[in-house]
């Protein structure tokens, strides 16, 4: 697997610009492949369950970062290798405790199923109406912008395509920066267009109310058939709203592996900021 750590557009794109045209083709292949048969499965290994497995693709529309389930684990691209990183900062601490802004999803199931030594909470956004650390039939109500958590509380934060979801990502960043203890990490997975500068805006919230600033867009959701309103498209200045929070090390971090299931145009990304003392 190629992984890599990048400060900055700049440091990535010198990195990337060689190796796009290759993959693509590759991934491509994938596609045609998978076109033409409709029981097509990518054979493999799966970094989380240590296991030789089949990665399926179950759309017609293949979008790889939103399926390549592992028969295992059934776990997506994306999920697996979130968990998968998780892991190997788990296994450095002793009873860490971890936050993660999802509870009702196969990931957070799968957590706290498999993780046994670690003090686990997690949360969805139940409504504006609802108070930080509610609990709603046994589902923990938190509001990324205000949470109920308490100063230097969680040793890790995991974030799944929350974030552009969020009405004001600046105070989301800040309230994620205040509940980590020192040294914690915070793990983020966003929708993330490299080739922009700076992130776009879609919404704001203004007196309680949502005001669109562009078409509405909504990714799926499990509490809401509606799914999320997006308010943001990030781009690079992504890195730089989370060191503003505080974050001292912060880095993008691409990753890529036919054999372990992660592809999709021609990279997949975390981001990892570090609160330091």
């Amino acid at each position: 697997m190629q992984i890599n750590e990048f400060k900055d557009r700049e440091e990535f794109l010198k990195y990337y610009s060689p190796l796009r045209n290759e993959r693509i083709l590759v991934e491509s292949r994938i596609k045609q492949e998978k076109k033409n048969n409709k029981k097509w499965e990518l054979i493999g290994f799966c970094e989380l369950c240590q296991k030789d497995t089949k990665f399926k693709l179950d759309s017609k529309n293949i979008n790889f970062r939103e399926s390549l389930k592992c028969e295992h684990c059934n776990l997506i691209n994306r999920w697996r290798f979130m968990l998968a990183y998780l892991t190997k900062i788990l296994q450095k601490m002793n009873k860490p405790s971890v936050f993660m802004y999802e509870q009702v999803t196969p990931l957070f199931k799968y957590a706290e199923k498999t993780f046994s030594n670690i003090n686990l909470y997690g949360s969805e956004f139940l409504g504006y109406e609802k108070k930080p650390g509610e609990i709603v039939r046994n589902i923990r109500h938190e509001d990324s912008m205000n949470l109920s958590f308490n100063d230097n509380t969680f040793d890790v934060i995991v974030s799944t395509d929350v974030f552009e979801h969020v009405p004001d990502i600046h105070i989301t960043l800040r309230e994620a920066y205040r509940v980590l203890k020192e040294n914690g990490t915070l793990l983020i997975s966003i929708p993330f267009n490299i080739s922009k500068k700076e992130s776009i805006k879609r919404a704001v919230l203004e007196n309680g109310k949502i005001k669109s600033l562009l078409p509405e867009m909504y990714h799926g959701n499990p509490m809401s058939a509606k799914g999320s309103l997006v308010f943001y498209d990030f781009g690079w200045d992504f890195l730089d709203f989370t060191r503003k929070a505080g974050f001292g090390d912060v880095f993008f971090l691409a990753y890529f592996s036919i054999f372990y299931g992660y592809i999709g145009n021609g990279f997949q990304s975390i981001i990892v900021a570090k609160k330091e003392r």
